[in-house]
């Protein structure tokens, strides 16, 4: 019994360290989904922007706000919470569990002026 309350201790040690409270300010900038045409941008205003292109070139996209880590889209996906884990940046919400990783690259021209 001793051994299984150790274990849990250090499994909550390493769970707590993996993650932590996200400010604001970190998460700040240009965001994609690997292998997609998916980015999300956070502003330092917190305004967020998020375009998905689809494999037809259809446009998906929604804005939000961030507020103590978490994005409240005003379309489509509800609310994310924002899950920062090394450098990925998770997102947490109705649709699931997505992982982002920080972008040097511009998002699509077609996501810049989307008719949708």
């Amino acid at each position: 019994m001793k051994n299984f309350i150790v274990l849990i201790f250090i499994l909550t040690l390493i769970g707590c360290s993996s993650t932590r409270k996200i400010k604001n300010k970190d998460v700040t900038g240009m965001w994609e989904f690997p292998g997609t045409m998916v980015w999300i941008e956070i502003k330092p205003n917190n305004f967020v922007y998020q375009c998905r292109v689809d494999k037809n070139g259809s446009i998906y996209n929604a804005v939000g706000i961030l507020k103590k880590g978490i994005i409240y889209w005003e379309k489509r996906w509800g609310k994310d919470t924002i899950i920062m884990k090394n450098d990925t940046m998770r997102l947490n919400g109705l649709y699931g569990n997505y992982g982002y990783i920080r972008s040097s690259n511009k998002m699509a021209k077609k996501c810049l002026s989307p008719i949708n």
